[in-house]
């Protein structure tokens, strides 16, 4: 009887369209898979379970890019093993977490950034045992994203904001560095606050004018001589550096203390 080779058996690995080269060197590439797999597993994925899913490349490159699934896991901060209970009720394992997302990502992770990195549980201890996420912000002195409804309604809001943006820039920020700061900050300004040039005259933002020079000659007469400076450079370095509010709370110092040291600064500057 003549020999009959067996049939082999078709392999269970799902075959995939070829990716472009270089395919795998893209990490918004990575992600995605890893995440869709992981959504389907309802686990994150094993080296085996991408090989099976028509991953092989895609596995081969992580062991080469990342360390492997280990580096991969750390990477997309997914934890290797179960912590021990009550680990996330201590606040330094928590912190560490939110300081490795900031780190790799650039920023503090908002609830949803915990989630969809795998760490949901670390999202619910913030919420259930340190106040939730405004006050996770508040403890690590990080910016808060997100405001209660009517938040920029109130100047005094708006005027915390500015000022601390103004601080930070060196000089009265625009409407469009106020928007890459915070879009919600510039919509509060222009929804309830008709506009950024009513703001700043609110808040004394505006430059200063000859006319606010005159009324205030005496004091700044008396200044001058105090620091012994020619009159033109402090008028010009004045002008060009300092808006009203600056003038008004400098001069009100002086009549209160006699300190030039905010005049000082300003020169110095």
């Amino acid at each position: 009887m003549p020999y009959i080779r067996p049939r082999r058996e078709r392999s269970s690995q799902i075959r995939r369209p070829r990716v472009p080269r270089g395919h795998w060197k893209k990490w918004e590439n990575v992600e995605r898979v890893i995440r869709e797999l992981e959504k389907k597993l309802g686990h994150f994925p094993t080296h085996q379970e991408l090989q099976t899913n028509g991953y092989s490349a895609l596995a081969n490159a992580i062991k080469k890019q990342y360390d492997g699934m280990p580096g991969l896991r750390k990477k997309m901060f997914v934890p290797a093993t179960t912590v021990d209970h009550g680990h996330w009720l201590q606040w330094e394992n928590v912190e560490k977490v939110l300081r490795d997302f900031k780190k790799h990502e650039g920023h503090y992770p908002s609830y949803q950034d915990l989630q969809r990195v795998g760490r949901g549980s670390v999202a619910s201890a913030i919420v259930s045992h340190f106040g939730g996420m405004a006050a996770m912000r508040e403890r690590l002195n990080a910016k808060q994203t997100r405001f209660p409804n009517g938040y920029w309604k109130n100047v005094e809001h708006i005027e915390r904001a500015i000022l601390a943006l103004r601080d930070s820039l060196g000089h009265v920020p625009s409407i469009t560095e106020i928007g890459k700061e915070s879009n919600a900050l510039k919509i509060g300004i222009m929804r309830f606050h008709k506009g950024w040039n009513q703001v700043k005259q609110i808040l004394d933002l505006v430059s200063i004018s000859d006319d606010l020079l005159v009324s205030n000659a005496n004091e700044l007469a008396q200044i001058i001589i105090e620091l012994n400076v020619p009159t033109d450079r402090f008028w010009s370095v004045m002008k060009e550096r300092w808006v009203v509010r600056d003038l008004t709370v400098a001069i009100e110092e002086f009549m209160k203390t006699g300190s030039v040291e905010r005049f000082r600064t300003l020169l110095d500057g």
